[in-house]
């Protein structure tokens, strides 16, 4: 995030802190002025304890972010989950730079605050370690085997009754640097969802959030992970600003055109 945001941000939080405060001190004196004396230590303790502050996130700055990024942060926080019956899938993507991370980040931020249970996952161990997270084969226990220059799984999820409690009460699955995941393996794991919640939904009908760049490193072996069968149902998000080359313009369309 740019400097000035964080310091828009932080400007803005302290005043809304302060308004708060100011107007629950305000209450609270009109509401003991009105409060008979038998009762004005009871409503005293209750309306001081109304002076807890609630958690003001970065979120209320949105509207200071780029567009593409506002809209996807919007997108993600309000849409996924928030109709009975569907299940989102969402692409995010873009160039490097444009704050793919970031916007994880915060719609990170925004499932703990919503105690949302979810998992981050990342094809490698560099990769799960940059989002805090863990690589696919390790959370879902998958092993592999290699015929003919063609990969079959296998997960242990279902070996394990605590595991296999535990994903049930997963509601969003992220996975960064999508662009490095096979079309098998990719299947592979909307299937082990499916078998996970006893049904035949894609990813057994919970949240999913991809990210990357297809542009980039493709898997180790096998075919890109769009020849997989369930990413048509991906709505993609695009992030087209550059925050990294924010000041030259030029290098950033330079880039665009190796890319």
């Amino acid at each position: 995030m740019r400097e000035e945001t964080r310091s828009y941000i932080s400007q803005l939080t302290t005043h809304l802190e302060h308004q708060f405060t100011s107007i629950v001190d305000s209450h609270l004196q009109t509401l003991q002025q009105e409060i008979s004396i038998t009762n004005i230590d009871i409503i005293k303790y209750q309306l001081n304890m109304l002076k807890r502050l609630p958690h003001i996130t970065p979120c209320i700055a949105g509207t200071d972010l780029p567009q593409d990024q506002y809209n996807a942060i919007t997108v993600l926080s309000n849409m996924m989950g928030s109709r009975n019956n569907q299940w989102p899938y969402y692409f995010l993507t873009g160039s490097a730079g444009t704050g793919k991370s970031f916007i994880i980040q915060h719609f990170r931020t925004h499932l703990q605050q919503t105690n949302k249970k979810y998992l981050m996952l990342a094809p490698t161990g560099v990769a799960a370690q940059n989002v805090d997270g863990m690589t696919i084969h390790s959370a879902l226990k998958i092993s592999s085997t290699t015929t003919n220059s063609r990969s079959s799984y296998q997960t242990l999820i279902f070996n394990d009754a605590s595991l296999l409690n535990e994903m049930r009460r997963i509601e969003t699955i992220i996975i960064d640097e999508v662009s490095m995941v096979s079309s098998s393996l990719f299947t592979f794991i909307s299937d082990t969802f499916a078998r996970i919640h006893n049904n035949h939904k894609p990813f057994g009908g919970i949240n999913v959030l991809v990210a990357g760049d297809l542009c980039q490193l493709p898997p180790v072996q096998g075919t890109a992970v769009f020849h997989s069968p369930v990413w048509q149902l991906f709505y993609p998000l695009f992030l087209r600003k550059s925050q990294r080359q924010l000041n030259d313009n030029q290098y950033f369309n330079l880039l665009e055109e190796v890319r």
